[in-house]
Parts: structure tokens; C-alpha cells; sequence
């Protein structure tokens, strides 16, 4: 069985290397080093990540916005946790 943790930022980045996919079409060529510079330093914060506790705890207050998790939203981050359990 995997773990909770890996499983859960696996599940974030790819999240987050698809949101960065879609958003790149609205911007021109030369503008995407600096576009997934942003993607490389969230993919750095979630492999930061030490416990489910603490990615629930950002997605709580907002942290992790860019990619879908807005404040205080209860069911994106119970969602969340299914897909985490179903990809286990």
C-alpha cells in the first residue's frame, strides 16, 4: 500500500502541472520560463510537505489557491482526501 503523504503530493503536483498546462495557452512564448518558474516553486512547497495535517491546514488558509484550494472551502479539500485514499 502507498503512503498517505507521497500519495497526497503526487496528487497535488500533478494538480498543479495541469492547471500550469491549461494557463499557458494565454500567454505568448517568451513569457514561459518565468510562468513555470511559478510551477517549480510550488512543486518545491508541496515536496516540503511533512505531514497530510499541513497540506490540509494550507489548503484551510488559502495557500494553495493557485491550483484550486481556496479558504475555508470544506468540500474541495474532502474531495481532496478521497482522491488521495482512491489513489491508494
Amino acid at each position: 500500500m502507498k503512503n498517505g503523504l507521497s500519495t497526497a503530493k503526487m496528487v497535488l503536483i500533478g494538480l498543479a502541472n495541469d492547471v500550469y498546462t491549461d494557463r499557458r495557452t494565454d500567454l505568448p512564448l517568451t513569457e514561459y520560463p518565468e510562468f513555470y518558474q511559478g510551477l517549480g516553486l510550488l512543486v518545491q512547497r508541496i515536496d516540503q510537505y511533512e505531514s497530510l495535517g499541513h497540506i490540509i491546514t494550507d489548503m484551510e488558509n488559502g495557500k494553495l489557491e493557485m491550483i484550486g484550494y481556496f479558504q475555508e472551502d470544506d468540500e474541495a479539500v474532502m474531495d481532496f482526501l478521497k482522491e488521495v485514499r482512491d489513489s491508494m
